[in-house]
């Protein structure tokens, strides 16, 4: 059982923390219907000339729309909140207490205990919820009788905090299988998004991924930034020789290879045989060095590749450096392939 519990509160806060924002739509939603609901009230109270009714909802109405718009435009959703718990759990005793409207008003904890459990905290629902039950308890069939202000009938207040017990029952409930629902499907499109930012081939981040990056990226606090640009060299002749199966087996031996020289780095496959690093506050010669590094084990596990390094120290500009690095690259496959000619040119003649 108190496995359970611990699991209900780690979806409830997994999701809490990844849907804040659609977490303050739905308090806004509720603020808008529950504004909109004490307005009518106000007006029924008018009618019937019930004047602390007549408070307690116009300024419930009043204090939501104020929480709805700092929430919406101010992006300051604690004061919505705070009301929200405030009338639940004030307001609504003293509706119970008073017996407003006849007795009627104590009809409002049941809508409470779905409308805080489902729509704005599950956790802080329970707890109102639960404070409802004992207040109800103690004040209805308890030693806090002389506190109602209200001659409920006896029926009622026998039976009042038994049908609040199974309302509570059923609003845990259906608020843990939602839970339990949006768990599952954070999960799904986690997994989903992940295999949309994943080589799957290498393991590597790829070219999705890498746009996401380049969309969000700050300079924040960086110090230097260096991309470090790879093209496999003579893929093409490997896929034609011994089939491509030999080709990705390659591919996946030179990104072992980059995770092992550059391991607290993003390492992408840009698409086919190119790869791209990028390193966040390394000096350049650190950079420059790991780079060589790699270039020679590739070169003892009989691939070659062709890389260039560049780093900016300061005017930092993601998609500029990886330019740069890759126009380097560039250089340096066109010099490998030159002196591949130059050799082939020199067997050839002798």
């Amino acid at each position: 059982m108190v496995e359970k519990i611990k699991d209900i509160l780690y979806m409830d806060r997994y999701i809490l923390e990844r849907e804040s924002r659609a977490r303050d739509r739905n308090q806004r939603g509720i603020a808008v219907i529950a504004a909109a609901v004490f307005v009518v009230m106000s007006l029924l109270n008018i009618k019937q000339h019930s004047s602390v009714m007549l408070a307690t909802t116009s300024l419930s109405a009043v204090f939501l729309v104020i929480g709805y718009f700092l929430s919406k435009y101010k992006g300051n959703s604690k004061f919505l909140r705070g009301m929200f718990y405030l009338i639940f759990m004030a307001v609504f005793t003293l509706y119970t207490v008073m017996g407003g409207n006849e007795g009627f008003a104590a009809l409002w904890l049941l809508v409470a205990t779905y409308a805080v459990m489902i729509s704005i905290d599950f956790r802080v629902g329970f707890i109102i919820s639960a404070y409802h039950f004992v207040m109800l308890m103690l004040v209805f069939i308890g030693p806090l009788n002389g506190l109602l202000q209200y001659a409920y009938n006896e029926t009622f207040m026998l039976r009042f905090p038994f049908l609040f017990v199974a309302n509570f029952a059923f609003a845990t409930y259906i608020a843990i299988r939602i839970r339990s629902y949006q768990y599952a499907l954070l999960l799904k499109q986690e997994e989903l998004e992940y295999f949309n930012t994943i080589d799957l081939s290498t393991g590597l981040l790829n070219r999705n991924r890498f746009i996401k990056d380049v969309e969000a990226f700050q300079a924040g606090d960086l110090n230097t930034l260096s991309a470090v640009f790879i093209d496999v060299n003579g893929l093409h002749g490997i896929n034609n020789r011994h089939g491509h199966s030999a080709g990705d087996s390659m591919l996946r031996e030179i990104a072992n290879l980059c995770k092992d020289y550059f391991p607290d780095n993003d390492i992408y496959r840009m698409g086919g045989d190119e790869f791209l690093i990028l390193c966040k506050n390394e000096s350049e010669e650190a950079v420059t060095t790991a780079a060589r590094l790699l270039y020679e084990a590739v070169e003892q596990a009989g691939y070659s590749i062709s890389y260039g390094v560049e780093t900016q120290d300061a005017d930092f500009d993601l998609d500029k450096v990886v330019r740069d690095a890759d126009e380097k690259m560039i250089a340096f496959k066109k010099e490998y392939y030159r002196c591949r000619r130059d050799e082939a040119e020199r067997v050839s003649r002798n």
